[in-house]
Protein backbone atom coordinates (compact mmCIF):
# COMPACT_ATOMS: atom_id res chain seq x y z
CA UNK A 1 0.00 0.00 0.00
CA UNK A 2 3.00 2.19 0.82
CA UNK A 3 3.95 1.58 -3.15
CA UNK A 4 0.79 2.26 -4.11
CA UNK A 5 0.86 5.74 -2.42
CA UNK A 6 4.06 6.69 -3.47
CA UNK A 7 3.02 6.17 -7.21
CA UNK A 8 0.03 8.40 -6.59
CA UNK A 9 2.77 10.89 -5.12
CA UNK A 10 5.13 10.72 -7.87
CA UNK A 11 2.09 10.46 -10.37
CA UNK A 12 0.99 13.90 -8.78
CA UNK A 13 4.13 15.56 -8.38
CA UNK A 14 4.87 14.56 -12.36
CA UNK A 15 1.45 16.03 -13.32
CA UNK A 16 2.28 19.15 -11.24
CA UNK A 17 6.21 18.89 -12.69
CA UNK A 18 4.41 18.94 -16.42
CA UNK A 19 1.88 21.94 -15.10
CA UNK A 20 4.41 24.25 -13.96
CA UNK A 21 6.63 23.20 -16.97
CA UNK A 22 3.49 23.59 -18.88
CA UNK A 23 3.41 27.36 -17.28
CA UNK A 24 7.02 27.96 -17.67
CA UNK A 25 5.98 28.03 -21.51
CA UNK A 26 3.45 29.91 -21.17
CA UNK A 27 5.68 32.70 -19.24
CA UNK A 28 8.25 32.06 -21.83
CA UNK A 29 5.96 32.63 -25.01
CA UNK A 30 4.37 35.51 -23.05
CA UNK A 31 8.05 37.57 -22.48
CA UNK A 32 9.15 36.90 -25.78
CA UNK A 33 10.90 39.57 -27.40
CA UNK A 34 10.32 39.11 -31.05
CA UNK A 35 6.80 40.11 -30.88
CA UNK A 36 7.88 43.82 -28.95
CA UNK A 37 8.93 45.59 -32.23
CA UNK A 38 5.41 44.87 -33.59
CA UNK A 39 3.71 46.34 -30.93
CA UNK A 40 5.66 49.42 -30.69
CA UNK A 41 5.49 50.37 -34.32
CA UNK A 42 3.65 53.67 -35.17
CA UNK A 43 0.91 53.60 -37.56
CA UNK A 44 3.21 55.57 -39.96
CA UNK A 45 5.86 52.66 -39.50
CA UNK A 46 3.50 50.15 -40.51
CA UNK A 47 2.10 52.24 -43.34
CA UNK A 48 5.71 52.87 -44.63
CA UNK A 49 6.68 49.23 -44.11
CA UNK A 50 3.14 48.26 -46.01
CA UNK A 51 3.70 50.67 -48.69
CA UNK A 52 7.39 49.71 -49.41
CA UNK A 53 6.20 45.70 -49.27
CA UNK A 54 3.89 46.94 -51.60
CA UNK A 55 6.06 48.53 -54.50
CA UNK A 56 8.88 45.86 -54.13
CA UNK A 57 6.05 43.41 -55.66
CA UNK A 58 4.56 45.92 -57.81
CA UNK A 59 4.51 45.13 -61.62
CA UNK A 60 4.27 49.07 -62.77
CA UNK A 61 7.75 49.76 -64.67
CA UNK A 62 9.33 52.23 -62.11
CA UNK A 63 7.84 51.44 -58.54
CA UNK A 64 10.12 48.66 -57.56
CA UNK A 65 13.35 50.90 -58.68
CA UNK A 66 12.06 53.67 -56.62
CA UNK A 67 10.85 50.70 -53.55
CA UNK A 68 14.72 49.75 -54.25
CA UNK A 69 16.43 53.17 -53.92
CA UNK A 70 18.44 53.51 -50.75
CA UNK A 71 18.46 57.75 -50.92
CA UNK A 72 16.79 60.60 -51.55
CA UNK A 73 17.55 61.94 -54.92
CA UNK A 74 17.03 58.36 -56.44
CA UNK A 75 13.66 57.93 -55.53
CA UNK A 76 13.12 61.97 -56.34
CA UNK A 77 14.67 60.94 -59.87
CA UNK A 78 12.57 57.64 -60.30
CA UNK A 79 9.38 59.50 -58.60
CA UNK A 80 10.02 62.14 -61.60
CA UNK A 81 10.12 59.71 -63.96
CA UNK A 82 6.51 57.69 -63.55
CA UNK A 83 5.23 61.01 -63.06
CA UNK A 84 6.07 61.78 -66.55
CA UNK A 85 5.12 58.38 -68.17
CA UNK A 86 1.80 58.72 -66.23
CA UNK A 87 1.40 62.04 -67.69
CA UNK A 88 2.35 61.38 -71.37
CA UNK A 89 0.07 58.08 -71.50
CA UNK A 90 -3.02 60.08 -70.27
CA UNK A 91 -1.88 63.05 -72.72
CA UNK A 92 -1.61 60.50 -75.95
CA UNK A 93 -4.77 58.37 -74.63
CA UNK A 94 -6.77 61.13 -74.42
CA UNK A 95 -5.68 63.07 -78.01
CA UNK A 96 -5.91 59.56 -79.45
CA UNK A 97 -10.10 58.84 -78.22
CA UNK A 98 -10.74 62.29 -78.94
CA UNK A 99 -9.65 62.05 -82.63
CA UNK A 100 -11.68 58.80 -82.50
CA UNK A 101 -14.57 60.33 -81.45
CA UNK A 102 -14.52 63.06 -83.59
CA UNK A 103 -15.57 61.03 -86.43
CA UNK A 104 -13.51 62.80 -89.05
CA UNK A 105 -13.93 61.87 -92.94
CA UNK A 106 -11.18 62.28 -95.41
CA UNK A 107 -12.47 63.20 -98.80
CA UNK A 108 -9.46 63.80 -101.72
CA UNK A 109 -11.05 64.78 -104.55
CA UNK A 110 -8.60 65.20 -107.25
CA UNK A 111 -10.47 66.57 -110.42
CA UNK A 112 -7.46 67.24 -112.76
CA UNK A 113 -7.30 67.13 -116.55
CA UNK A 114 -3.67 66.23 -116.45
CA UNK A 115 -2.32 63.65 -118.65
CA UNK A 116 -2.13 60.48 -116.30
CA UNK A 117 1.00 57.89 -118.08
CA UNK A 118 -0.66 54.40 -118.39
CA UNK A 119 1.22 51.62 -119.17
CA UNK A 120 0.40 50.19 -122.17
CA UNK A 121 0.29 46.50 -121.83
CA UNK A 122 -0.81 44.92 -118.44
CA UNK A 123 -0.53 41.20 -117.64
CA UNK A 124 -3.20 40.23 -115.54
CA UNK A 125 -2.09 36.56 -113.78
CA UNK A 126 -5.55 35.98 -111.70
CA UNK A 127 -7.30 33.80 -114.36
CA UNK A 128 -9.09 31.18 -112.61
CA UNK A 129 -10.12 28.89 -115.99
CA UNK A 130 -7.94 26.94 -117.51
CA UNK A 131 -7.84 26.67 -121.55
CA UNK A 132 -7.81 22.94 -121.77
CA UNK A 133 -11.21 23.02 -119.12
CA UNK A 134 -12.61 25.46 -121.49
CA UNK A 135 -12.04 23.05 -124.27
CA UNK A 136 -13.73 19.56 -122.96
CA UNK A 137 -17.26 21.60 -122.50
CA UNK A 138 -18.86 22.00 -125.93
CA UNK A 139 -20.45 24.86 -125.21
CA UNK A 140 -17.86 26.74 -123.65
CA UNK A 141 -15.51 26.37 -126.63
CA UNK A 142 -18.20 27.49 -128.97
CA UNK A 143 -18.10 30.16 -126.99
CA UNK A 144 -14.64 30.97 -127.10
CA UNK A 145 -14.57 30.90 -131.10
CA UNK A 146 -17.12 33.33 -131.05
CA UNK A 147 -14.51 35.61 -129.04
CA UNK A 148 -11.82 35.02 -130.79
CA UNK A 149 -13.59 35.84 -133.84
CA UNK A 150 -14.87 38.97 -132.65
CA UNK A 151 -11.49 40.18 -132.15
CA UNK A 152 -10.22 39.54 -135.47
Amino acid sequence: MAEVRNRKKNSLSDSSDSDGEFQEIINDIEQDHWKDGVADETRWAKTKSAVHEWGLSCSWHGVPHMAQSLSWPTILLWSVILVISAVLFVYLITITVRQYFSFQVLIDLNIGMDESSFPSITFCNSNPYKLSAVQAIPELEALLTVYEQSLQ
